[in-house]
């Protein structure tokens, strides 16, 4: 063995990095080519097939690409090139791929054949469980009484099982979560007051949030993204209101450990004071509200610091002070969530959030609240189809378990998807007090891909497929323009599941076997076909399916900027929305 001296080691350090200068190419680590081929760690030379995708996972219906490799998912990742993503996913949406292979996933349609509860099923055909669940649904309808057909959903956007309920003729839709990025409450209070239901933060442009009750950095995915960018940039100053030290919390520049339920009261402290000390924009609330300036200061009067104080616990100095921090640093940003709405007076505590944006004139600003950029999914029209004009209807479930108790709601089919009331919903033990009283809920058909508290309860249970078997597409304002996604499964239905659309289409078929009634509403090839019909009713992007196959999204409005994390345009410019778009279409208000 040669001796090792320092003349030795050099040379040998000089061969060692000539070798990897010549062999760049081949020894490129695929996590520094930005959104290139992607390619396996150990053997580089096997590149993976790559799939467009959109998780369903939560409102956000990130977009992403899905990697698969000897016909199995090797991972997900998010799209670098999607204006809301850009490459990113969250940890729950990276796991996704893991339902499909979850060893205790149902395969199979199952009856109940023992007491409900009591886990006895026995395997059926499809062809079994399509005509009991036809059967029964059409028994009701020939009665008359299709709103004793009720559906609990918990998707996050219109669904077939929206449609089918519409086909049916039954209003009883009741739902487990609001159909937005916004909760009821909080819902509520913008479409009162804003008339949109939900608003998207330009964290991206902010210098000054304040944030009351949200989790912000683990739950507010892509907002997340611009709003660290900023955190680590140093270009906005971050101050949280929260119960706990959350995640955002811990990485804000202040956190007021505030009394649950009191941040209302702060927030009004906080306008009074900006009203009080002549840091209002007086002409945005002269141009776009409907209160006299003079009567909002006068009633805002009796909302003092040192009440909040009292009220809160959070110092009455501080409450001054951030007041006109926030109201002297522009542009800024007033951010909530479930924290501030989950209470009995959370709709109110909303109203008085938007009150401070309202005042700073921070509503569709650059750097503020904005007005939501989406493109609005449809479901499809078919021809002869006895729904034309569809809504995304449905009251909150919270109820539903004591309206049935109490006769309000009769039930004679209750349709479950995407939701486990039995467990998660309020008044959990109510739920499953009613779900066993088969006197109460004579039939229950449950469409899951996984066994539940409340698929426990069913009678049928029909396995759904999951997102990476899903044929999708999905708009969601989590971007300053808008964007439209699309899915390309790449995994064949394990064993016999079977997408909920070709179920409901099954079961119109066999409620309707000549399609001259409700089948005529199902009248599509399958999955694929359903969504192409989507993209076609969506009036801005309607010829744009064949794009959106390609590149699984559209627009395509650049690259990413791997130095500045932003979306770069053919000039090497950065893509930016648009603003104070309410001066061209006003949105009005649905009520005073």
């Amino acid at each position: 063995m040669p001796k090792l001296t320092r003349r030795n080691f050099l040379k040998i350090g000089a061969a060692a990095g000539t070798l990897f200068a010549g062999g760049a190419k081949t020894l490129h680590a695929m996590e520094l080519k930005l959104g290139g081929e992607d390619r396996h760690q150990i053997r580089p030379f096997s590149p993976r097939a790559t799939y467009n995708y959109v998780c369903s996972l939560c409102p956000y219906h990130d977009t992403g690409i899905a990697f698969v490799e000897d016909g199995k998912a090797a991972k997900l990742e998010g799209n670098p090139d999607h204006i809301a993503t850009r490459g990113k996913f969250c940890p729950k949406g990276m796991a996704g791929l893991l339902a499909a292979y979850d060893p205790d996933r149902l395969l199979y349609p199952l009856k109940r054949t023992g007491q409900r509860g009591s886990g006895q099923w026995k395997r059926i055909t499809w062809d079994e469980a399509i005509k009991e669940a036809a059967s029964r649904i059409k028994t009701v309808l020939d009665s008359g009484a299709a709103n004793e057909i009720v559906l609990n959903t918990g998707e996050y956007k219109g669904s077939a099982l929206l449609r089918f309920m519409q086909t049916i003729g039954s209003d009883s839709v009741f739902r487990s979560r609001a159909s937005s990025l916004s909760n009821p409450n909080k819902k509520r209070a913008l479409e009162d007051a804003v008339g949109v239901d939900t608003l998207t933060p330009d964290f991206a442009n902010a210098r000054y949030v304040l944030n009351f009750g949200a989790n912000i950095v683990e739950t507010a995915f892509p907002f997340a993204q611009r709003l660290t960018d900023g955190i680590v940039e140093k270009r906005l100053k971050l101050v949280t209101f929260d119960v706990r030290l959350s995640n955002t919390a811990g990485r804000s520049d202040e956190w007021f450990p505030i009394f649950p339920g009191t941040d209302g009261i702060v927030m009004l402290a906080i306008a009074n004071v900006i009203m009080s000390e002549g840091l209002a924009d007086i002409e945005f609330l002269k141009n776009w509200t409907n209160v006299p300036i003079d009567k909002l200061a006068a009633h805002l009067k009796q909302f003092t610091p040192e009440t909040a104080e009292t009220s809160s616990g959070v110092k009455a100095n501080d409450v001054k002070r951030v007041a006109i921090e926030f109201a002297e640093t522009k542009p800024n940003v007033v951010f909530t969530q479930n924290g501030i709405t989950y209470h009995s007076n959370g709709t109110l505590q909303e109203r008085a959030a938007i009150l401070l944006s309202v005042i700073t004139a921070s509503i569709d600003a650059k750097g503020g609240l904005c007005l939501p950029r989406k493109f609005d999914v449809k479901t499809p029209e078919f021809k002869g189809s006895r729904v034309q004009g569809f809504k995304d209807a449905g009251s909150m479930n919270y109820t539903l378990p004591f309206k049935i108790k109490d006769g309000i709601q009769k039930v004679s089919v209750l349709l479950n998807y995407m939701s486990n009331p039995a467990y998660s919903s309020p008044a959990a033990s109510v739920w499953r007090d009613v779900l066993k009283d088969e006197k109460l809920v004579p039939f229950i058909v449950d469409f899951s891909p996984f066994m539940s508290e409340t698929a426990e309860l069913a009678d049928i249970i029909l396995p759904d497929v999951v997102s990476v078997e899903r044929h999708d597409v999905a708009s969601s304002p989590t971007a300053l323009k808008p964007w439209a996604s699309i899915s390309t499964p790449f995994l064949k239905p394990q064993g016999e599941a079977m997408d909920v659309r070709m179920t409901l289409q099954k079961i119109a078929k066999a409620i309707d076997p000549d399609g001259k009634g409700i089948g005529a509403s199902w009248d599509f090839k399958d999955e694929a076909d359903y969504v192409k019909r989507q993209v076609e009713e969506m009036a801005a992007i309607k010829d744009k399916y064949e794009d959106l196959t390609k590149t699984g999204m559209y627009p395509v409005y650049g690259k990413l900027d791997s130095k500045g994390r932003k979306i770069i345009d053919e000039n090497g410019k950065a893509v930016e929305g648009e603003f104070l778009t309410y001066k061209k279409k006003k949105i009005q208000s649905t009520r005073n």
